[in-house]
């Protein structure tokens, strides 16, 4: 669900999750994304862009991005 997701990534977010996440927004409904960025997904996913940033894990940065794109091309 949405929830789940959005609260995986307020809680733990590595890169596993965030592989496992970019997959699961490439195949849902509008719906199912409006409810993810509702229930702060996407505000959660930009923290971990930020922290990425800040650490310079380049690696993490790219996923972030991956999924950002994922998101906004459904």
């Amino acid at each position: 669900s949405p929830q789940y997701w959005a609260g995986k990534l307020q809680a733990e977010p590595n890169l596993e999750l965030l592989r496992e996440l970019k997959l699961t927004l490439s195949g849902q409904s509008l719906p199912w994304l409006r409810d993810f960025i509702e229930t702060g997904g996407l505000n959660y996913l930009l923290n971990v862009l930020a922290k990425a940033e800040q650490n310079k894990d380049s690696v993490l940065l790219s996923e972030v991005v991956r999924c950002v794109i994922a998101l906004t091309n459904n």
